[in-house]
């Protein structure tokens, strides 16, 4: 792996196995801050270049990873529509009077 600086830019250079499998140098990990378990995101741009971000996790990349408690909740999908409807109604209510 190789490195070169120039204005305001750093370029490195990996080489790609015939998989197409490359290493990414520690410098961008350390900087991305990126461990071990991470993805990365690649962003194809108009001009050609590429863009490699580390992934940031979203909700819907969480969601449902943890088990749901036994007995917390018969049907939490309609608990969840209910205090979404008790918080509108709440915060509209001056609209309806």
């Amino acid at each position: 792996m190789s490195c070169a600086k120039g204005p305001m830019m750093e370029t490195y250079i990996a080489p790609m196995s015939k998989d197409g499998q490359v290493t990414i140098p520690e410098t961008i990990r350390r900087r991305l801050g990126m461990g071990d378990e991470n993805s990365v995101v690649f962003v194809l741009r108009d001009d050609g270049s590429v863009e490699l971000r580390k992934k940031v996790l979203s909700l819907e990349d969480v969601f449902g990873s943890l088990p749901a408690r036994p007995g917390m909740s018969e049907d939490l999908e309609a608990e969840i529509a209910a205090a979404i409807e008790e918080h509108l109604a709440s915060k509209y209510k001056h609209v309806h009077q």
